[in-house]
């Protein structure tokens, strides 16, 4: 869980790592942010760091959300999907 404080912005970030510890290249990454209703907050596309993926988050509101990222990996068919909760006080 990260924790920010209203009115913060921060990156939010997920690492990927293969089981097999062979090298990989991400192809895509995109994110979608909801709250605790699963109100529609904010999407888009992720920056790309080499193993990592990353976005602005704008705590705007005091509250749980829900940051869910979908990966791809340029070469292989599965998409790798994550859930980094949110917390605004």
């Amino acid at each position: 869980m990260r924790r920010l404080v209203k009115g913060e912005k921060r990156n939010v970030a997920m690492t990927v790592e293969r089981r097999t510890g062979e090298d990989f290249v991400i192809e895509s990454a995109k994110y979608r942010v909801v709250d605790k209703e699963n109100n529609a907050i904010s999407s888009g596309d992720c920056t790309i760091d080499e193993k990592s993926v990353y976005f602005l988050f704008d705590a705007k509101d005091s509250g749980q959300y829900y940051a869910y990222f979908t990966v791809r990996i340029l070469g292989l068919p599965k998409v790798i999907k994550d859930i980094v909760v949110v917390s605004v006080r």
